[in-house]
């Protein structure tokens, strides 16, 4: 599967994510002026649950990089659930009720990660889990930018 979006200077798209607690939060808030890594998943895909421990061990590796992690379609008690479950310790869980970004970004498949630059455009996209070094290939070109 790929992306609609191409990874040269298309803006991210527009879409209202909710924190655990309800609180709505623009994308664009969560990724503003910052080199941001956001991780479409859910509780329920293998691949999704595979790769959480490489991308909670990126959030130390690659300081200067948000991340955030927008769970498609579960509720925040099934989400707060899986992170206990498995002891995960992930910054920026969010919930995508609807699925309104993996929407925007034209994937249908999980898990899916996009790099989105501290100009607020989308800079890179990978479709499937991640490894430790396909992170880092996946971030490292932009970490100077």
């Amino acid at each position: 599967m790929t992306l609609a979006v191409s990874s040269t200077d298309q803006p991210a798209p527009e879409v209202t994510l909710h924190r655990l607690d309800g609180t709505p939060v623009a994308l664009s808030a969560l990724s503003e002026d910052r080199l941001t890594l956001v991780n479409l998943w859910a509780s329920w895909c293998p691949p999704c649950r595979r790769e959480m421990p490489v991308l909670e061990q990126g959030q130390s590796d690659y300081p200067g990089v948000r991340f955030v992690y927008a769970n498609q379609g579960e509720s925040a008690e099934i989400i707060r659930g899986y992170l206990l479950e498995e002891g995960l310790r992930l910054d920026n869980v969010v919930s995508d009720p609807h699925s309104d970004l993996a929407r925007a970004l034209g994937g249908s498949g999980l898990p899916t990660t996009v790099l989105i630059g501290r100009d607020g455009t989308l800079v890179n996209s990978h479709v499937g889990p991640l490894s430790r070094a396909s992170l880092h290939h996946f971030i490292n070109p932009h970490l100077q930018e």
